[in-house]
């Protein structure tokens, strides 16, 4: 059986080099932001112009929120650079820098002049928050987004007083990149060292994207994880797929927003990334039932409403942190898992991620019982995975979704997408060099990879060859060349079935034991 993969890995644009496969699992994780950073939409200063003599600038009637809390000053003043202060554990604010030798620098007060007022906090090492500031500026430096609460914008009028523009004090006049942020790690357990996601949002509640640290951080996998947070979850992938690549040069491998795939449009966008990326997406299924999971032919059913390479997960389980249990998707578990698994042998992405063990649940899972019909087999049967109890916790099904039956396997899938994407990478050599002098490199170093892949038992077979159809006089003449690879990889054992029957025919055994 044969089966157009979907992806052609074109080379456009030496001798020969050794073909070489990245090995780490990469992680893109959306996530909103923590509760902390959350902007609220309140007028947070009331302005009065600049005094003639002093130069500075009277903040009457501050307020500004952090941690669902409301804080406000009754009045100070502040210069062109900053004030700065310590929030108290009371929620009281003691102010700083107000001596009489402060620098005062005179404002500009010309007509028109705009200037932005934003609040900022300052956290130590560990976390903690140990300061704020309130700022004038006549532009936004490059901040980072964990560091800014609240920003509005306000103008000098004609006649000197300031113009506060109510409507741009909503979230969406605050400039993007503000809003968004992409953070790089080199694994979970330096992520959860970071600011944003030390620390929980209270005793009994951490964020969805600390939550998921913990989870994937969880299964012992060392793999770099890019985090991309914004106000909703959407626009965290948007953001992802806009900048992931120009900031990173990082091609994710497995895509997540564990948590967030109520949100309306996150399933669509999931399938989006992971067909622009060529990778495979981690979807939460929302259905609160077996049954409801397993509905194909409502015109509600989650299950038909999915994107291609989203692999469906199935139910939640109970972890345990801070002596609390919590109950939490399995995405993000699943995701440390696949890691964990890539990570743990040569070649360790041309395996399944399927019945195996899960660290860190207490509860949880689909009812399975082995050699039985059962409603994890059920779901895995459709084609949706789950979590089983069975000698430990363990995912059940490698399935994703696709519109080409061939590659609903996980690990089909991700073998043909390393392929694709190593190809693409290691071949880019070959580019605007002399047909004769790289082409035959070109494909004995693709035999040479494959042979190892062969040996390594991922591959059970292949065969490389220049396609005659395409490789026509014209193609050949605009420097166009086409090499087909046929390949199966080694298949994985979806089900094992052991008949014992009974026989009479051993009597003789028992007699030839008896006379000797």
């Amino acid at each position: 059986m044969s089966a157009n993969y979907g992806i052609t890995t074109e080379i456009k644009s030496s001798a020969t080099r050794d073909i070489k496969v990245e090995s780490q699992t990469k992680i893109l994780l959306a996530a909103k932001k923590p509760a902390d950073f959350d902007f609220q939409p309140i007028i947070p200063f009331k302005l009065i112009p600049p005094q003639a003599s002093t130069g500075k600038i009277k903040l009457a009637a501050a307020s500004f929120s952090f941690g669902g809390k409301s804080y406000r000053v009754a009045e100070f003043e502040s210069h062109k650079q900053s004030l700065s202060g310590t929030l108290n554990q009371d929620g009281s604010i003691s102010l700083r820098g107000l001596s009489s030798s402060a620098n005062i620098d005179t404002l500009p007060s010309t007509a028109g002049t705009k200037y932005y007022v934003y609040a900022e906090i300052n956290k130590g090492g560990t976390g903690a928050l140990n300061g704020f500031s309130i700022k004038l500026a006549s532009s936004f430096p490059a901040k980072n987004l964990s560091d800014l609460l609240y920003v509005l914008i306000a103008t000098i009028t004609t006649a000197g007083d300031w113009a506060i523009n109510e409507a741009n004090t909503e979230n969406q006049a605050i400039p993007s990149y503000y809003l968004k942020q992409l953070l790089r790690f080199d694994n979970a357990a330096a992520a959860l060292k970071d600011a944003n996601f030390s620390q929980p949002d209270s005793d009994t509640k951490d964020s969805n994207g600390r939550s998921a640290l913990l989870d994937i951080d969880a299964q012992n996998a060392n793999c770099p994880i890019v985090i991309s947070l914004a106000n909703t979850a959407l626009a965290a992938l948007d953001y992802a797929k806009a900048e992931l690549k120009n900031k990173f040069g990082f091609k994710p491998d497995i895509i997540l927003a564990t948590g967030e795939c109520a949100e309306t449009g996150v399933s669509a966008k999931l399938s989006e990334l992971a067909k622009y990326f060529s990778c495979v997406a981690l979807y939460d299924m929302q259905a609160d039932s077996v049954l409801t999971a397993l509905d194909t032919t409502s015109d509600t059913s989650e299950l038909n409403g999915l994107g291609d390479r989203l692999m469906p997960i199935y139910g939640s389980a109970e972890t345990i942190r801070r002596e609390q249990t919590y109950t939490r998707p399995l995405s993000a578990l699943v995701a440390g898992l696949i890691a964990r698994t890539d990570g743990s042998q040569d070649f360790g992405w041309g395996y399944s991620p399927s019945n195996r063990q899960i660290n860190g649940i207490i509860k949880g899972g689909t009812s399975f019982e082995a050699g039985q019909t059962s409603d994890a087999d059920n779901l895995r049967h459709k084609g949706i995975n789950c979590l089983i109890r069975e000698q430990g916790f363990r995912l059940w099904g490698d399935n994703v979704i696709n519109s080409e039956p061939s590659f609903r396997d996980i690990k089909r899938l991700r073998i043909f997408d390393k392929l694709a994407y190593t190809m693409l990478r290691e071949l880019f050599w070959a580019v605007d060099k002399n047909a004769y002098d790289v082409l035959p490199y070109v494909k004995t170093s693709v035999v040479a990879f494959l042979n190892r892949l062969k040996g390594s038992g991922i591959l059970l077979g292949f065969e490389v060859s220049w396609n005659d159809q395409l490789n026509t006089n014209s193609e050949i003449a605009n420097g166009r060349f086409y090499l087909d690879v046929d390949a199966q990889e080694m298949p994985s054992v979806k089900r094992l079935k052991i008949t014992f029957n009974y026989v009479d025919r051993y009597g003789d055994v028992l007699l030839q034991l008896l006379n000797s």
